[in-house]
């Protein structure tokens, strides 16, 4: 098993905000940021892709259930697909900035506040090699900028289906299929079957090299008994080049959620 390291999951769990940090300080950065600082945790991992001159982040994140939703109590099966679109650009002095209209596959992204961008509801992007198509006006970072990415196969767990008992006293091995490079997290948490969240004490996981397969030591005190959501997310980073040397990164995020029963 290679992996770099396991998390628990405790009150609060954090997933990757494109808010990132913001220093208030004088002094410029030339170099550019790393995607840790736009919320990207896995320093480890991403430090393998040459991020110099990083400036924006756009994700592009599809999420795909294989569940069971408790959002009205009693437990309904969910087989949604959805799709999401977010990004981030930051200036020398690490605040976030405008960048003038941006567009993926035809949908422009809306402005939520200087530097920060979220695509509309109904918004779809590419698995299995077909292109995405990307555009960024000319703005004060960097000039106008277009062109296209590619992502593999999404990702999907292979070993586990939705109700099936899990027992909490023994290692969990998860399988999954889609391309085995790259970065990929899994992740056990249990469900709060009143609200739909996650609660105190509620899971663990861990950052993984894409190997296809990844084995978790469950413990009772981690993991309650009842529903629990079992979730690969695979990141695949695209960095794209403007002509004054300045980069994107347009990450492909493709995610899988199972739904489990968790049993002594």
């Amino acid at each position: 098993m290679n992996f770099s390291k396991i998390i628990i999951v405790g009150f609060v769990f954090s997933i990757f905000a494109l808010s990132g940090c913001e220093d208030s300080g004088t002094e410029p950065n030339r170099n550019g940021y790393q995607l840790s600082d736009f919320g990207f945790t896995f320093d480890e991992k991403f430090g393998r892709y040459n991020q110099e001159n990083l400036i924006g982040v756009i994700t592009l994140d599809q999420y795909k259930y294989n569940s069971f939703s408790t959002l009205n109590g009693a437990p309904e099966p969910n087989d949604e697909v959805n799709y999401y679109a977010n990004a981030s650009f930051k200036n020398e002095y690490n605040k976030h900035i405008s960048v003038g209209a941006i567009s993926i596959n035809g949908a422009q992204l809306s402005e939520l506040g200087p530097g920060t961008y979220r695509a509309p509801d109904a918004f779809n992007f590419n698995f299995n090699g077909e292109k995405n198509l990307f555009s960024v006006e000319a703005n004060t970072l960097i000039p106008a900028l277009t062109g296209d990415v590619t992502f593999s196969e999404p990702v999907t767990i292979t070993n586990l289906t939705r109700g099936q008992n899990i027992s909490r006293s023994q290692f969990l091995t998860v399988n999954w299929s889609g391309s085995t490079s790259d970065v990929a997290e899994v992740i056990i948490r249990s469900k709060d079957i009143e609200n739909d969240t996650r609660t105190e004490y509620s899971g663990i996981g861990g950052n993984f090299d894409n190997t296809g397969s990844a084995v978790l030591g469950l413990r009772p005190l981690l993991i309650k008994k009842g529903l629990a959501d079992v979730t690969v997310r695979r990141f695949e980073p695209k960095f794209v080049t403007a002509s004054n040397g300045k980069k994107v990164c347009i990450m492909g995020i493709s995610q899988n959620i199972v739904t489990v029963n968790i049993t002594d």
